[in-house]
């Protein structure tokens, strides 16, 4: 004999109750949950929707299934009592699931479910309580970044729109990374190299955008004091030696020499006469440093 798997829906709350029945979905049935017929009773059929999750003969292990993948018995917004039909619960090769899968009209159904659910601000907040303090094995690190490469990401070669840029800018504005989450990203890109194909989009990304005021005035408070550790500036050091400067050979236009002119009308161009511990000249700092110092022809 075979029945199915429904899920009705009250379309006042959003409230719902997932069962099955040993039938056919026209011949009546409505549910026979303590907690939804008494809702029911409340809010009357007519505010209520069904969908039906699943038709065959498994229907009893299906609805099992479903109630355990939704945790229903712990969802506020579920009026079933438990999870499981049976009452019992098995695990690995003794599982009424075990070795089955969904299809993908079940999935698809069970998706729309657990969107809807995930709307809801106090089952985010659960979940997140749930799953702190959890750690993936590195077998299902893997796994996970398996599933997402490539073709395999459900977002590959897609790209987000002017608005949804805008609502994730306004979720994200005012959060800041932890020390910790910062070390982390900061250990995950090191040796990193960036290919010269994403090279070469970021260049075109970024081909005619204009930094605003705002931007350069956070990005020189935030740089102000810091300096390069000497490990750093060796690295940087090699990795421009051999480098052809992209100035090499060219003239600023009339046009950039305005504009350099511009942003330096007001700056003292006096600077500080420094002298070399080596061969005791005296200097403006800048011919100094260039020349001197470490530098110098003197130098022992």
């Amino acid at each position: 004999m075979t029945g199915f798997v429904y899920c009705w829906k009250n379309l006042i709350n959003l409230n719902w109750y997932i069962g099955s029945h040993k039938g056919s979905p026209g011949d009546g049935y409505i549910g026979s949950g303590k907690v939804f017929n008494l809702a029911v009773k409340k809010y009357g059929i007519e505010n209520f929707e069904r969908t039906i999750l699943y038709e065959g003969a498994d229907y009893k292990n299906q609805e099992e299934e479903i109630l355990f993948l939704l945790d229903a018995a712990n969802d506020p917004r579920s009026y079933n009592l438990i999870n499981n039909y049976f009452g019992g619960d098995c695990k690995g090769e003794f599982a009424r699931f075990y070795g089955r899968k969904h299809s993908e009209e079940t999935k698809q159904k069970l998706s729309i479910i657990v969107t809807e659910q995930m709307k809801d601000k106090n089952n985010r907040e659960k979940i997140s309580i749930a799953n702190t303090g959890r750690k993936h094995s590195e077998e299902t690190k893997q796994k996970y970044r398996e599933t997402r490469k490539k073709e395999n990401n459900s977002f590959y070669g897609k790209t987000h729109n002017k608005e949804a840029k805008e609502k994730i800018s306004i979720a994200n504005t005012g959060r800041k990374h932890s020390e910790e989450s910062l070390k982390k990203m900061s250990n995950f890109q090191k040796g990193r190299q960036k290919s010269e194909e994403h090279r070469r989009k970021i260049g075109e990304s970024n081909t005619g955008k204009i930094m605003s005021e705002e931007a350069k005035e956070k990005i020189s408070i935030a740089k102000t004091g810091t300096k390069h550790s000497e490990e750093t500036k060796k690295k940087i050091s090699e990795k421009l030696k051999g480098r052809i400067p992209h100035n090499k050979g060219k003239q600023a236009s009339e046009e950039t020499k305005k504009k350099m002119s511009e942003a330096n009308k007001g700056k003292s161009k006096k600077q500080k006469n420094i002298e070399c511990p080596h061969c005791f000249k005296i200097g403006s700092a800048n011919n100094m440093k260039r020349w001197h110092f470490n530098n110098c022809k003197l130098k022992k």
